[in-house]
């Protein structure tokens, strides 16, 4: 069973959205490259998605996406573990 609290909070954390994010010093932000993020719900955690599209629906720079592919050996290997393991992988991709 996931645990949507824990997988919601590491995702808020990763992503820097919401009263969960730590503040940033002054200036932080200058040399920080900006970055979209991806989060990839496994199939089979259609609560997950649902909670996480809804809460995450008004940020511009992240995109939740549940998993319907067949088979899974185009992903990378860590993201299959991260998927059996969490129910939900984080991508950061530089933009």
């Amino acid at each position: 069973m996931v645990d949507f609290a824990c997988v919601a909070e590491m995702a808020f954390g990763l992503l820097g959205s919401g009263s969960m994010a730590k503040e940033r010093p002054a200036g932080a932000n200058a040399s920080r490259r900006d970055y979209q993020w991806v989060i990839l719900v496994a199939q089979d955690q259609g609560d997950l998605y649902m909670h996480l599209r809804d809460a995450l629906r008004g940020d511009p720079k992240v995109q939740v996406t549940l998993d319907r592919r067949k088979d899974d050996s185009r992903n990378p290997p860590w993201v299959n573990e991260r998927l059996r393991a969490h129910g939900a992988v984080v991508i950061r991709i530089p933009g």
